[in-house]
Order: C-alpha cells, then sequence, then structure tokens
C-alpha cells in the first residue's frame, strides 16, 4: 500500500500499548507490496492524526483501533499532468490555474517536450479535485495554447538513474621520511607507540623501531607520512631524543597537491561535480572523483592514467572509469532514514575503498533528497545499492523460511 494515514481524534488518550511497540510504530513500520517487496514508510505528524506515505498511488486511512475508514486507490490518484504548457509559464502561474478546482499541494514542471513548450504535474489534496481540473481544463485554451490534462499515479518515492561520467583518480600524498635516534630501547617503543597511528597537520604518520643507516643513537625509530614541513621539534612531540634526520620530500604542493589535479581536469572540459576524500589518507593515497557533463569526456580524462605529473612533483596520477548510481527519494521518507543513511555512507568510506556515497539535494527541486552511489567495479556497486535498497524497502520479516511473519492483529 502506498500509504495509511491514522485518523486520531484530538481527545483521544494515551494508548496503553507497551512502549516497545510504540517505539516502533515511531520508527519505522515494515510493510509489504502486493508483489511481496517489503517498504519501509515514512511518517508525518500533524494535529489530526498521523501520516505513512509509502507510495503515492494508494492510501489508507486507519480510525481508533485500526478501523479502515477510507480507501483510495491507485485509480484514484491526485495528480494530473499537463502538457503542451508554454516554457516561459511558470509554478506560480499553474497554482493559480488550478487553485479555483481544490487545494494544490504541489506543482512540478518536468524536461522540454519542444522548443517552446514543457509537461508539469500537479497534486489536489483529493481525487475529486483532480477529477474537476482534467474535465474543465483538458484541450482548453490556456496561456495562448492548446493544453491536455491527463490524471496520472505522481512520482514515486524511489527513482533511479545510473550514470558512466565519472572518473576516479589517486596520487601519492606529498610526504616525508624522518628518523630519530634514542638512548634506550624503552625511550624507542614509548616514541613508536605515541607516532604510530598518530595526524600531524592531517598527516598520517606511522613509526617502527630499525637497524640499518642512518644510524643516529643505540636505538633508531623511521616515521612514515610525515608533512613535507616537518621540522626537528616536530619529532620532540614523541619524546625527548637524541638527533633528528629526514630524508628529501617527496614533493610539496598545496592541499595534498587537489587544486593541481583540478586544474588538469579543466583541460578536458568543463566539471559538474569534484569530490575529494577526507585527510588523513592512512594509505598514503590521495582519492578525488570527478564528475563531467558526457560519457566521452570522462574517458578521454583517463588519459592522464599513468603518467608522471610534473604539478605533483613527478607523481604518477592514476585515472579509473568509475559507474554511479542516483537514487532520487522523496524528502519525507529520507527524514525517517537519515541515520541509516548515514551509518552506511560511513561503512562505504571504511570498507570499499575507491568508492563513495554522497548525499545533496538537486537545485530544482527541494522535495526529493539524492543519494549517489560511486564504484569502480560493477560488483561493489551492486553490493551497495543493494544495502541501501535494505533501507529504502526495509527487510522482510520471515516466520520460516518460505512464509513472511504475520500476527492476526493486523487482520481483525
Amino acid at each position: 500500500m502506498s500509504g495509511y494515514q491514522v485518523a486520531v481524534p484530538a481527545n483521544a488518550k494515551a494508548s496503553p500499548l507497551p512502549l516497545s511497540f510504540e517505539s516502533r510504530i515511531e520508527s519505522r513500520i515494515p510493510s509489504v507490496h502486493a508483489s511481496g517487496v517489503p517498504v519501509i514508510p515514512s511518517f508525518t505528524h500533524n494535529p489530526n492524526g498521523m501520516t505513512i506515505y509509502v507510495v503515492d498511488a494508494i492510501r489508507v486511512t486507519f480510525g481508533p483501533g485500526f478501523e479502515v475508514q477510507k480507501i483510495v486507490t491507485a485509480s484514484e490518484s491526485p495528480w494530473v499532468t499537463l502538457a503542451n504548457i508554454p516554457i516561459l509559464i511558470g509554478r506560480d502561474s499553474l497554482y493559480r490555474l488550478l487553485a479555483p478546482f481544490g487545494t494544490v499541494l504541489a506543482v512540478n514542471i518536468h524536461e522540454r517536450t519542444k522548443a517552446t513548450t514543457t509537461v508539469a504535474s500537479a497534486r489536489f489534496s483529493e481525487y475529486s479535485e483532480a477529477v474537476a481540473a482534467i474535465e474543465a481544463l483538458h484541450n482548453a485554451e490556456v496561456f495562448g495554447a492548446r493544453i491536455l490534462v491527463r490524471s496520472s499515479m505522481g512520482k514515486s518515492t524511489v527513482n533511479s538513474r545510473l550514470e558512466d561520467k565519472e572518473i576516479r583518480l589517486s596520487w601519492a600524498a606529498p610526504s616525508k621520511v624522518g628518523y630519530a635516534g634514542f638512548d634506550t630501547v624503552q625511550a624507542a617503543q614509548q616514541a613508536v607507540e605515541a607516532a604510530d597511528g598518530s595526524t600531524m597537520r592531517d598527516h598520517w604518520v606511522t613509526a617502527t623501531i630499525y637497524d640499518g643507516l642512518p644510524v643516529i643513537s643505540t636505538f633508531n625509530v623511521r616515521f612514515h607520512g610525515l608533512p613535507p614541513d616537518t621540522r626537528p621539534r616536530d619529532l620532540s612531540l614523541f619524546g625527548r631524543n637524541e638527533g633528528v634526520m629526514f630524508e628529501r620530500q617527496t614533493y610539496s604542493a598545496k592541499c595534498f597537491g587537489v587544486p593541481a589535479v583540478q586544474t588538469l581536469l579543466t583541460a578536458f572540459g568543463p566539471m559538474d561535480h569534484f569530490n575529494i576524500s577526507p585527510p588523513p589518507y592512512t594509505d598514503g593515497m590521495v582519492r578525488a572523483w570527478a564528475r563531467f557533463g558526457s560519457p566521452d569526456v570522462a574517458k578521454a580524462a583517463c588519459e592522464l592514467h599513468g603518467i608522471k605529473q610534473r604539478a605533483l612533483g613527478g607523481t604518477r596520477l592514476y585515472v579509473h572509469r568509475v559507474h554511479s548510481v542516483t537514487t532520487a527519494i522523496a524528502r519525507e521518507l529520507y527524514c525517517v532514514i537519515e541515520s541509516e543513511v548515514l551509518r552506511l555512507q560511513a561503512a562505504i568510506r571504511r570498507y570499499a575503498r575507491g568508492s563513495y556515497l554522497r548525499i545533496f539535494v538537486a537545485s530544482s527541486t527541494l522535495d526529493e533528497v539524492n543519494i549517489k552511489l560511486v564504484a569502480e567495479d560493477n560488483r561493489t556497486l551492486v553490493n551497495m545499492k543493494a544495502e541501501l535498497s535494505k533501507i529504502l524497502r526495509g527487510e522482510l520479516v520471515m516466520d520460516n523460511p518460505s512464509t513472511p511473519a504475520w500476527d492476526d492483529f493486523f487482520a481483525r
């Protein structure tokens, strides 16, 4: 079902249900489509009751005790589609056109169908209002054109698209190797414990006791991943030492070389988006993703793969083509699942190297939230999409391997 609208009288007393059950009701209620696919609903609270939207096409209104008061089927959709709208007509004009027929909840203008016209969709509060608008406006002369108005199923709460306009870039972060000598093994071990896995100015530092050149004291510690501008006094933070030496820095570049890489990419064409993984970089590699306007430009940018770049001090730049899936979901649904999406984002950043999840709101509409998944290989992308689908659709609770769990309470 698309949604459950629970009407609760204003003077109703609090339910005697256990707290755990009420918590499940307010957090999420797994439901199941006719196809058997479970869905995570979204919740909207209002003074007259609680509304749970799952899919816009079907709506069920419940009263106290889960009494079914009203059912709106897919054939009674409150959505209408308006075609052949002059391209210069905006939302405000469409609102004024539709307002005489009822309460207009939303108006969305879609892509152009011709050079001078566009398509729009609108949602009324009731099916009867949509019918009145269709009967009055279909084939009518409006805005200097003959418009077409028909019933519509409306927008789905979830809509995905696959793209291949993106590339992933990686290169070695600028760094320096340093050495410090200690007169006792205990002092050297304490320095290793203090430095290994620490960060210094956003650089990930590792440290080990070593035997070899240079020999500074009886016991020596080697530090990897230090910032290029590291000074002897910086190593004193890890303990008092008998002396310090440094190898030559790999190269020096502002902001880990990110501006230099962006300049290289703009030679191929304008970028729609550039995303950089935040430091520190535990493996010493900086990773970034760039999205171009077309797949051809992304393919051309891959010519930089494996080539040493002067702007990065002769460091090789690695470029790989990646695929992405962008899922647009209703804002009401995202408000319910936000914490789970953020946990998935953190897990991808930690365990799926070379992949990421990005959350953003498109500038063209404020009633949708976009979740973008990016991965180098199809298997990883499929796994990420499956995890996101579990959050969006919920998990089907099974009573046994072949039967979904069910409680007779819902059949009363």
